[in-house]
C-alpha cells in the first residue's frame, strides 16, 4: 500500500484503516489511506473535523476518545495518527500496543526519552510503524537535490532554507 505495511491478508485486499486526527495534516492523510485502504473509523476531539471528514467517508464509525476506537474495533489493521505533537506519545504507544501498524506523523515525540520509549514500543509491537517523512520522497525535492549535487549552480559553501507554507501550526514549540 501507500503507507508501505506488509501484512497476512491477501496481497489484494485492502487493509482497515482508523484515522486519528482527521483535521489539518490529517486531514489529507486520510484521504490518502482511503486511497490505499479501507476507512473503517475516524477519531477526533473537534467535532467538525471529524464530520467535514465522515460526511467523506460515511461508512467510517466516528470517535471522539481514541483509546474507546481501539478497544472497540477489532477489524482495524493500521492506524494514522496526525495528532497535534504532544500528544503523540501517548497515541503511538496506545496504538503499538494494540499490535496494530502505525503510520505516525512527525515529529516522533517532543523529547529523546519519549522518542526512546515509543522506539522500544515499536521495536517489540507486532505491528509495524512508520514515522511521516513525505517529503523525502518528493520527486521535485530530489530533482534539485541531483542538480546541486552535479555542479548545476556551482560550488556549495552554504545552505539555508526555509519553507513556505500555509499548512503547518506556527505558535507550537517545536
Amino acid at each position: 500500500s501507500a503507507y508501505g505495511f506488509a501484512d497476512s491478508k491477501n496481497p489484494v485486499e485492502k487493509l482497515n484503516f482508523a484515522c486519528i486526527g482527521v483535521g489539518g495534516k490529517g486531514s489529507g492523510d486520510t484521504d490518502d489511506a482511503g486511497e490505499a485502504g479501507n476507512i473503517v473509523a475516524l477519531c477526533d476531539v473537534d467535532e467538525n473535523h471529524l464530520n467535514k471528514k465522515a460526511a467523506k467517508f460515511p461508512k467510517a464509525k466516528k470517535y471522539n476518545d481514541y483509546r474507546k476506537m481501539l478497544e472497540e474495533r477489532k477489524d482495524i489493521d493500521a492506524v494514522v495518527v496526525a495528532t497535534p505533537d504532544w500528544t503523540h506519545r501517548d497515541v503511538d504507544i496506545a496504538v503499538l500496543e494494540m499490535g496494530k501498524h502505525i503510520y505516525a506523523e512527525k515529529p516522533l515525540a517532543l523529547n529523546i526519552a519519549d522518542c526512546k520509549m515509543i522506539h522500544s514500543t515499536a521495536k517489540q509491537a507486532k505491528g509495524i510503524m512508520q514515522v511521516g517523512f513525505q517529503l523525502r520522497h518528493d520527486a521535485n525535492r530530489h530533482a534539485a537535490e541531483k542538480f546541486i549535487h552535479s555542479g548545476g549552480i556551482g560550488k556549495v559553501l552554504m545552505c539555508h532554507g526555509i519553507r513556505h507554507g500555509s499548512d503547518l501550526p506556527r505558535r507550537i514549540p517545536w
